[in-house]
């Protein structure tokens, strides 16, 4: 009687992922994909996971002082 109360739920991952909002989604990718590529452009391999604390802070340091949008001009800071 007790697990008529629960829904079965495969995975917390799959939970996740099946709430979450498809424009959330579509923004997050995009948002990460410009960080990737200037770590490419910097000759970093490596997923931003496993770059140390320290060096990821140099790089989004290197990042934010050189991001600039589609028109060339800089961001607001409040934005990056």
């Amino acid at each position: 009687m007790a697990e008529e109360r629960f829904a079965s739920v495969c995975s917390v991952q799959e939970f996740i992922l099946e709430q979450e909002n498809k424009n959330t989604a579509q923004k997050s990718e995009r948002d990460i994909t410009l960080p990737e590529r200037f770590l490419k452009m910097k000759d970093e391999d490596r997923k931003i996971e496993d770059i140390s604390a320290a060096e990821l802070n140099e790089y989004i340091s290197q990042f934010n002082i050189s991001v600039r949008t589609k028109d060339d001009t800089e961001y607001e800071p409040t934005s990056l």
